[in-house]
């Protein structure tokens, strides 16, 4: 039996009708495993090198002004060992997600004392408040299921932990 083919429309179509994912926001270039950092400083500023990385992307001082101010109004560890830096951009189309899983965990001064070992880092447009409230909560509520945080540490390279964080729906 041959199974029927889609073109690229039909394609797009179907993504168009169901409930947007982070992978939606998550280009794969965009994640890090191993990632060696020794303070939540140097931490900001390989995530905002990691995002900046490409041609469409905000400025480097941009991205980095960004999470060091919103992390200047409190901490974004969330616990469990993981952090959601986060914030807004002007002039920025769409969210943007970045994902890094550390080589060596870190004090982050995270509200539960554990050192982060799992960043995700999320910048959304300025206008976007709606946008940004679901993924921050579509993220923690995953975070804070029993074995999602065990299944990311399992993942072996960084297409595997894009593809087991690109899956989670953002809220309708």
């Amino acid at each position: 039996m041959t199974r029927p083919t889609i073109s690229a429309a039909e394609a797009d179509t179907a993504a168009a009708d169901r409930a947007p994912r982070i992978g939606d926001f998550l280009d794969p270039r965009r994640v890090a495993t191993d990632l060696e950092v020794s303070s939540r400083k140097r931490l900001f500023e390989r995530m905002a090198e990691l995002v900046s990385s490409h041609p469409d992307a905000p400025g480097l001082d941009d991205v980095l002004g960004t999470l060091t101010r919103r992390e200047k109004l409190g901490c974004t560890g969330i616990g469990r060992g993981i952090a959601l830096p986060h914030g807004r951009i002007q002039g920025l189309a769409e969210p943007v997600v970045a994902v890094a899983r550390l080589k060596h965990a870190i004090d982050y001064q995270a509200p539960d004392g554990e050192p982060v070992w799992l960043v995700v880092c999320l910048l959304v447009p300025v206008e976007a408040t709606e946008t940004h409230l679901k993924i921050l909560a579509a993220l923690a509520a995953h975070f804070s299921a029993p074995d999602f945080p065990e299944q990311l540490k399992r993942c072996r390279c960084a297409e595997q932990l894009a593809a087991h964080l690109g899956g989670i729906e953002v809220g309708g």
